[in-house]
């Protein structure tokens, strides 16, 4: 899809459920609306932040893993 097409949809969609009565969809819409410019920059420029995010978690396990070991041998 086009970018400009992405950004009338996505405005679209934050407006018509942002309206919802039901709470949970409406702090979607209000939570998509805040990250909506990083959102629309992952879809105009095709990055994401996924490597460093995987790498973060495997760090993360591996501490959990190792929490009480004396050395790594």
């Amino acid at each position: 899809w086009p970018y400009s097409v992405q950004y009338e949809d996505l405005t679209e969609w934050i407006q018509q459920y942002a309206a919802s009565e039901v709470d949970e969809v409406h702090s979607a819409a209000c939570t998509i609306r805040h990250w909506r410019g990083y959102i629309q920059n992952s879809w105009k420029y095709g990055k994401s932040n996924g490597l460093s995010e995987g790498l973060n978690n495997k760090i993360k396990v591996l501490k959990r893993v190792s929490f009480g070991l004396h050395s790594f041998e």
